[in-house]
């Protein structure tokens, strides 16, 4: 038996997480030295979830369950991820 799965990476989660943290960190720093607009623009492209576009099933999961003739049970695991 063989099976696969498609779940969520959670190291490319923790990407994302960082990347909006340091995107938050930017805005903090230019305020009041970039033109309102820009940073209005900015804050709202935030708060809107711009920064959190990416695949949220990018990890692949695979696995095999078996037993031989001879009674030894084997199972077998492994996980890749196309984006990291």
């Amino acid at each position: 038996m063989s099976a696969n799965a498609w779940r969520t990476c959670p190291k490319c989660s923790k990407n994302v997480v960082k990347r909006k943290n340091n995107k938050v960190q930017e805005l903090k720093n230019s305020y009041g030295k970039i033109p309102i607009d820009e940073y209005n623009r900015k804050l709202m492209a935030l708060a809107n979830g711009a920064e959190d576009m990416y695949d949220d099933e990018t990890l692949r999961e695979y696995y095999e369950i078996y037993m031989s003739t001879d009674g030894v049970l084997t199972i077998s695991y492994g996980c890749s991820c196309e984006k990291c």
